[in-house]
């Protein structure tokens, strides 16, 4: 398998702005691992002035043919953003766990404090970082089986009273942990489109694209040219090149896209 040309030189293209990018290159076994090998070379760090880089495979819904005149498209909207928010939320403080468990619980304390004062009543006080990650999984796992049930027509509505945590504020969330582990810097948020996505889910995305967030979340779609399902937003509006997002080429695969465009 023919690797790019220079590693060095793309990662730090992906990972050292801080603008949002779509990364083109084709669908293979290595893409993968050399997004992935970014987590390495740019890891969860207290104290740092150097972004972090977070790689996903899996963060969206998946495509399910289905009736949406039958359906709300404001709660399949709304699932999916929780979905993505709560996926990248885990993300971070699962790599956070790998840290000095001594300083975490007192380095978070605000992360935890903020979070149970917006969390359902009735439920348990989060004391801990392991405490706090379990909800954020709970949340992210409840919101995916209630699209795939609701789509499905298994269930007819959803209840944010099932969980602790209902609502992950995703830019709140990551500058409040920035501030807490002094981190100055963003996180570079990878995501490597492996397989078809829910359209609610690639709109999901675009948001947070056409967002003025790049100083928390930096977002790097991840997929081949012709692979985006749709460049609009919830709203139905385009997130421009240029304007919101920027490019980078891992190989020929966006040169051959637009010569197929061209012919």
């Amino acid at each position: 398998m023919e690797k790019y040309r220079n590693e060095d030189y793309l990662k730090k293209e992906i990972m050292q702005q801080s603008r949002h990018l779509f990364v083109y290159g084709y669908n293979t076994d290595y893409r993968s691992q050399f997004l992935q090998s970014m987590e390495k070379d740019y890891p969860v760090q207290a104290d740092s002035d150097r972004p972090v880089a977070l790689y996903f495979d899996t963060f969206g819904m998946p495509k399910i043919d289905f009736n949406k005149k039958d359906k709300n498209r404001y709660l399949i909207q709304a699932m999916s953003r929780e979905y993505l928010h709560f996926t990248i939320a885990s993300k971070i403080l699962e790599r956070t766990m790998e840290l000095d468990k001594t300083i975490l619980d007192s380095r978070l304390s605000r992360l935890i404090y903020l979070t149970n004062i917006s969390k359902n009543n009735g439920y348990p006080e989060i004391e801990t970082i392991e405490d706090l990650l379990r909800e954020v999984k709970t949340s992210r796992n409840y919101y995916y089986q209630s699209y795939i049930n609701y789509v499905n027509g298994l269930i007819e509505n959803v209840s944010i009273n099932d969980i602790s945590v209902p609502f992950m504020q995703l830019e709140m969330f990551a500058s409040q942990y920035k501030e807490t582990m002094n981190i100055d810097s963003y996180f570079g948020i990878i995501l490597d489109k492996k397989r078809p996505l829910a359209i609610s889910s690639v709109q999901a995305i675009n948001n947070l694209i056409g967002g003025r967030i790049n100083k928390d979340i930096s977002i790097k779609v991840v997929t081949e040219p012709d692979d985006w399902e749709t460049y609009k937003d919830v709203n139905g509006q385009f997130i421009e090149a240029t304007h919101d997002y920027g490019d980078v080429e891992l190989d020929d695969s966006y040169k051959s896209y637009m010569k197929r465009l061209k012919r």
